[in-house]
């Protein structure tokens, strides 16, 4: 039998505890419901979903008192299934693999960030020019050739090509690296020289996502949906929000998301908290800005709609995709797309997505094929 290492304790000791605050914290939520009402519930739903423990009970908020419709939402087994039913896997890497993204939508004329540089390990692709980076000197020089073209306050966005999910590899880079030379980033380099990165400029958001949350690009994550017609259709949305010291706006790093109503592009009241001294307070505005959430439209929310379902219909054997727009300053800009996604965070936001009627249709395709 294998060994763990100390490294995997560690970490599987660090969600043990997370999961027992959690509990925690549950357990002294004023508005959760009874003790003896959440072990009821989630015995129905274990034997609803056929899911035990049923995890989503949870992250989805149902022991809430105003959540009486726990029958709306599913687990994440039945969104794996539903990712891998819908999607094709040899169509996967379009949008699996940043790069092969970058390329096939530049060709439809897609707004993006402006595609700087990528990597494969040692081999830098710079404009027309290839680059062999044999030392960290060598990679500084890469990077100072990339700011140069950039102002003063602009930074760089090292993304991990592919294998990326929930913020991690991805790095921010500005003029400030090269401030202190004993301080710069050994980490970042071999990680770098390892693996294959895309080099974005940094994009600049439009002033309402400013007024919310200055610190990050803020996204929207819009999924889809292609009917057996071939019709591309919008499910819902909601705004994920970084918090101040993160150049990332995942839930899972830290961040927020916040409802947004799919035919107005405002705001919900009151959104989640992601990592958090207390994940079950509902927030109503960002805890840095303190601006209110209901008082915000998102800009240019018809071209978002609009954006996503071009592209979606782009890439037909993709059926159920998530995608992350940003709001520039001029209209959407299309970061990522995502095929076998946590659509967690859409059944969350939503209030359950058994009822959203886009997705009613992709649960009876499923169920009458599984039925043949």
């Amino acid at each position: 039998m294998g060994k763990i290492n100390d490294s995997q304790f560690d970490i599987n000791t660090k969600k043990k505890k997370s999961k027992l605050k959690r509990l925690l914290q549950v357990l002294k939520d004023p508005d959760r419901k009874s003790l003896f009402r959440i072990f009821v519930e989630v015995m129905c739903v274990s034997f609803a979903k056929r899911n035990f423990p049923p995890g989503f009970y949870m992250s989805r908020y149902l022991f809430k008192k105003f959540r009486t419709n726990i029958f709306d939402f599913y687990p994440y087994s039945y969104f794996d299934r539903l990712n891998r039913f819908f999607n094709d896997d040899e169509a996967r890497p379009v949008l699996e693999n940043k790069l092969f993204t970058h390329f096939f939508y530049s060709r439809f004329h897609v707004q993006m960030p402006v595609l700087l540089a990528f990597n494969h390990r040692t081999k830098f692709v710079v404009g027309n020019v290839v680059h062999e980076v044999a030392d960290k000197d060598d990679f500084r020089k890469i990077l100072e050739l990339l700011l140069s073209g950039l102002a003063e306050n602009e930074s760089v966005f090292i993304k991990k090509m592919w294998g990326s999910y929930g913020g991690e590899d991805i790095f921010r880079v500005d003029k400030n690296i090269f401030s202190d030379n004993s301080h710069f980033p050994d980490d970042l380099y071999n990680r770098v020289i390892r693996s294959d990165f895309i080099f974005q400029e940094q994009i600049k958001q439009h002033p309402v996502l400013d007024r919310l949350n200055p610190s990050c690009v803020n996204t929207v994550r819009i999924d889809t949906f292609i009917d057996k017609s071939g019709k591309a259709e919008v499910m819902s949305a909601y705004l994920r929000l970084g918090i101040k010291g993160s150049h990332v706006d995942n839930i899972t790093a830290g961040g927020l998301a916040v409802p947004v109503d799919i035919e107005t592009g405002r705001l919900n009241k009151f959104g989640y908290l992601g990592s958090s001294e207390n994940w079950t307070i509902l927030p109503e505005e960002h805890p840095d800005t303190h601006t209110k959430f209901e008082d915000i439209t998102i800009p240019f929310f018809d071209e978002v709609k609009h954006l996503v379902c071009r592209m979606a219909a782009l890439v037909p054997e993709l059926r159920l995709l998530g995608w992350d727009i940003a709001i520039g300053e001029s209209g959407p800009v299309f970061i990522e797309g995502n095929t076998f996604y946590d659509m967690s965070g859409v059944d969350l936001n939503y209030g359950g997505y058994r009822k959203n009627p886009v997705f009613k249709k992709a649960i009876e395709e499923y169920k009458g094929i599984k039925r043949k």
